[in-house]
């Protein structure tokens, strides 16, 4: 009987791709900081990064709004790429919904409580009643700017 082996290296497809923002190609998202600083290092966003402070607060976000751009963009086209999801599961684009601060998929279902945690929301907004309403809001007015 041969062995079977339960390691993690071995199932293919395990980590999570994103969307770059500059030239919209597929990348790991655990190597996509330092894909942003090999690649786009002239780029204004990038080196507003590069030129903080290693343990800047700013510097842990940026990096993941300009992922959610870049996956915003690809998923206003009709592929979706949520923030979190399960190994293997099947996404359903009528699941998810945009979060107005960060620009990340979340599942509708969980929105709600993302939006009054986001890091990315103004200090000065206060908690909103209907995020839901307002995330279609948004992607509605994202559409019809004419990029798509």
């Amino acid at each position: 009987m041969p062995k079977t082996y339960d390691s993690p290296w071995l199932i293919k497809n395990k980590y999570k791709k994103t969307i770059c923002k500059f030239y919209e190609y597929q990348i790991v998202s655990k190597h996509f900081l330092r894909h942003l600083e090999r690649r786009h290092k002239d780029e204004p966003t990038v080196k507003e990064l590069l030129n903080k402070k290693p343990n800047c607060l700013k510097k842990k976000a940026l990096p993941s709004l300009i992922c959610n751009e870049g996956n915003l963009d690809d998923g206003l086209r009709g592929k979706i790429i949520p923030k979190k999801r399960k190994i293997g599961e099947n996404i359903n684009e009528k699941d998810f919904t945009i979060c107005q601060y960060c620009r990340a998929f979340y599942r509708r279902l969980n929105l709600s409580r993302h939006v009054k945690k986001c890091s990315a929301r103004p200090a000065e907004s206060e908690g909103t009643t209907r995020p839901l309403a307002e995330s279609y809001i948004y992607a509605a007015c994202q559409k019809n700017m004419g990029k798509y």
